[in-house]
């Protein structure tokens, strides 16, 4: 069976703009990985997410309020279906009569009309059909392409997300990378002033945070990466530190 392309319109990822149900689309995905990720990571999985929502979207218009026509089904009068041979042409069952074929054995011939004019017969009841396959994976454009929309509209679509993520309260970043606020490690004053004592012990000496952290006890519990995060953020926060 061939399948029938769905397509955006040209200027699409041109005009496209990040939705505050997006925005919590990140959020979630960065609380169930717990891993901080930069915007260059974060977009291929927003895009993706884009495509398949506007994929179902566009098959859900395509296919209206009809049953999907497959010959081994039984249909009655007054079934409205759609063929998506057929470009997703709309229908309705005018009539149901038995088929007459000796090879092919019982079935039954609907006829049908269509929407716009125009009336066709079709074969029910018949299961060994090529047409029984449904079209689950219809043909897409360029436009639904991951790889094609990152290298035309990459740079563009980045600097969108970038001002989103930037206009959410709900998030923090450091060395650019992004992570719910929520999950952060709690690192308190205390900590801090260890952390201040480290470096003066060091006698002016630039630490890494992964050497503060050696000697400043936080949950060890906890993933590595979301406990330096913690602490790069509290110490990015605190005007002690640079």
């Amino acid at each position: 069976m061939a399948s029938i392309p769905i397509s955006l319109p040209s200027d699409y990822w041109q005009s496209v703009s990040i939705s505050k149900q997006e925005l919590e689309f990140i959020n979630n995905y960065l609380f169930e990985n717990e891993i901080p990720l930069t915007e260059k990571e974060l977009l291929p999985v927003l895009v993706e997410a884009r495509i398949s929502a506007e994929r179902a979207s566009l098959l859900k218009k395509q296919r209206g309020e009809g049953k999907v026509y497959l010959p081994k089904e039984r249909y009655k009068t007054g079934d409205k279906l759609v063929f998506p041979a057929l470009d997703w042409q709309k229908g309705k069952v005018a009539a149901v009569r038995p088929g007459v074929n000796p090879e092919i054995g019982e079935f039954e011939v609907i006829e049908v009309e269509l929407k716009g004019g125009g009336k066709r017969s079709f074969a029910a009841s018949l299961n060994d059909h090529k047409l029984n396959q449904p079209l689950d994976n219809p043909r897409d454009d360029d436009l639904f392409s991951q790889e094609s929309i990152l290298a035309v509209y990459g740079l563009e679509l980045e600097k969108k997300l970038t001002a989103a993520l930037q206009s959410d309260e709900g998030l923090v970043q450091i060395a650019g990378r992004w992570f719910p606020r929520a999950l952060l490690v709690d690192v308190n004053v205390g900590h801090l002033n260890l952390a201040e004592a480290v470096l003066d012990e060091a006698n002016g000496k630039p630490l890494s945070t992964h050497a503060l952290l050696e000697q400043v006890e936080l949950p060890d519990t906890v993933n590595p990466n979301l406990i330096e995060f913690s602490m790069n953020y509290a110490l990015q926060e605190d005007e002690r530190f640079d």
